[in-house]
This record gives C-alpha cells, sequence and structure tokens, in this order.
C-alpha cells in the first residue's frame, strides 16, 4: 500500500512537474502566468509537505499494525497455553468426578454395611442382655439349690460325740501318749 501511494505521489509530482515546466517555458514573459505559476509553486510546496506528512502516518499506521501484530501472535500463544491448562483442568475434573463417585459408592455401600453391622449388634446386645438375664436366674438358681444342698449335707453330718468326763477337784491330767485324761488315781499311780 505504502509502495503504491508513494508511486502515484511522484506520478503526480512529475506530472505536476512537467506541466509546470511546460507552462513555465510557454508563458515565462506574461505577467499572468506568472502570477499562476506562483500559485502552481505553492500547490507544489503544500503537496510537498502533504507528502511528507502522509509518509509519516503512514510509517505511524506501519508501527501501530506491526504492535496489532505482535499483541495479536502474544494473544494466540496465550490463548494456547490457556487452552491446554483448561484440557488438563477438564482432565482432572473427569478424574476427580470419577474418583467422587467411585468413593460415593464405596460411601454407600459401607453406610449399608455399617446399618447392617448395626442392626447385628444390635440383635447380638439382645440376645447378650436375654443370656445375662438367664445366666443371672441360673446363678440365683444355683444358690437356692447350693443352699438346700448345704442344709441337707448340715444334717447328714456327724454330730461330735462328747465324752463325759469325770469330775474331780483339782488338776486332772493327760496321758502325753493318748491324750485322754487320766483320773487323779491313775496318775498317782503311775
Amino acid at each position: 500500500m505504502d509502495g503504491q501511494v508513494e508511486q502515484e505521489i511522484n506520478d503526480m509530482f512529475t506530472k505536476l512537474t512537467t506541466a509546470f515546466d511546460y507552462i513555465k517555458q510557454t508563458f515565462v514573459n506574461a505577467n499572468q502566468f506568472a502570477e499562476q505559476v506562483k500559485a502552481l509553486q505553492t500547490q507544489v510546496t503544500q503537496l510537498t509537505q502533504d507528502f511528507e506528512q502522509l509518509k509519516t502516518h503512514n510509517a505511524a499506521l506501519d508501527e501501530a499494525l506491526s504492535t496489532a501484530y505482535r499483541e495479536r501472535d502474544e494473544w494466540k500463544l496465550k490463548a494456547e497455553e490457556v487452552n491446554v491448562t483448561n484440557a488438563s483442568l477438564s482432565q482432572a475434573r473427569e478424574n476427580a468426578e470419577k474418583n467422587a463417585t467411585e468413593w460415593y459408592e464405596a460411601h454407600t455401600k459401607l453406610s449399608g454395611d455399617l446399618t447392617n453391622v448395626r442392626n447385628e449388634l444390635s440383635a447380638r446386645e439382645g440376645e447378650l442382655h436375654e443370656a445375662l438375664d438367664e445366666n443371672a436366674k441360673l446363678k440365683a438358681e444355683l444358690e437356692r439349690v447350693t443352699a438346700q444342698i448345704n442344709q441337707i449335707y448340715l444334717g447328714l453330718q456327724p454330730r461330735p460325740v462328747v465324752e463325759e468326763v469325770a469330775s474331780h477337784e483339782g488338776n486332772q491330767p493327760r496321758d502325753p501318749l493318748t491324750q485322754q485324761w487320766q483320773s487323779w488315781q491313775e496318775k498317782q499311780s503311775a
């Protein structure tokens, strides 16, 4: 675009210069044309200034365009990085959802197992309480029967026989071998 505008301007200058030379040569001595030549020279000067301003403006546009292209390329790279990160996060989210589903299913199964175990434990505790009650009854029965048996044994045990000891006045020694009481007279004779 730059080259084409510059070429057109150069062509225009060439045409103007050619026309100016032609007019200059044709009307060299004419006064009225001298003023026109002056006006044309002023226009040529103005066009030259406009051309320089256009070149400066065109250079600024080229710089802005190259900056825009550079920024576009940077944003493309950032967009690609974001897309890669997004894909990675999407995969991680899918894995997390899969794991969450598995954990939830395991939790549900374990909750059911826990409920079953608690029900079983409750049933076992009921059985234990019944067994403890039965045990207490059996202990009470055992104590009653033991008391009855002890009463029977007490009734069947031989009663100690009490020997009547001859009474006398004074000391009554025992025989050291037989441990029987000796009468006073036996003691005296021994």
